[in-house]
């Protein structure tokens, strides 16, 4: 779905009104978790074997959550099947670029919105509307513990998620309906 820019637009709130295409989470990480396992389970993502594209600096936590799940690597290979965008400190990324090269390669786009909240690559290129799949974590933000958020125009990616999420705890579907509605 294309995306304008509007001089007025200043958050993402209305990502977090579209249900269609965003879930809360408990966390960013969860999110993550979530995405590689559908990967594995649908579009055949071997976390043994395919490789995810990562950039050589970013944060140690992502590294380990990344490689409790799959293999991760700085350098392209014929193996690589993920790009891992990193929006790191707020700024965004070369996304043209990247776009570029995961379409010739056929590589799917994760992009990691942990530290930005909003923002935009051009006047209409937004944040969080770039990737296959866009993870958010809000606790970096607001005062609270665990808190993040999933974003993907795939619908049977979200169908995935949906079941995932009423498959949960009652305590944690409680939660999860209480911050959706």
């Amino acid at each position: 779905m294309e995306q304008t820019y509007t001089p007025n637009q200043n958050s993402n709130y209305e990502l977090i009104e579209n249900k269609k295409n965003f879930r809360f989470l408990n966390s960013g990480k969860l999110g993550l978790n979530l995405i590689l396992d559908y990967l594995k389970q649908f579009q055949n993502f071997n976390q043994k074997f395919d490789e995810v594209f990562v950039p050589k600096y970013m944060g140690q936590w992502i590294y380990s959550s990344l490689n409790q799940k799959c293999l991760t690597t700085p350098v392209f290979t014929k193996n690589t099947k993920i790009i891992y965008i990193y929006h790191q400190f707020g700024v965004p990324q070369k996304i043209h670029e990247i776009k570029k090269f995961a379409s010739q390669n056929k590589l799917i786009i994760i992009e990691d919105c942990a530290h930005i909240l909003d923002g935009y690559v051009n006047q209409k290129d937004r944040v969080g509307y770039i990737g296959d799949f866009s993870i958010f974590s809000f606790s970096k933000f607001l005062n609270c513990y665990l808190l993040g958020g999933l974003r993907t125009d795939s619908k049977e990616f979200m169908n995935f998620l949906d079941n995932q999420i009423n498959q949960s705890s009652k305590t944690q579907s409680i939660i999860n309906y209480i911050l959706i509605n």
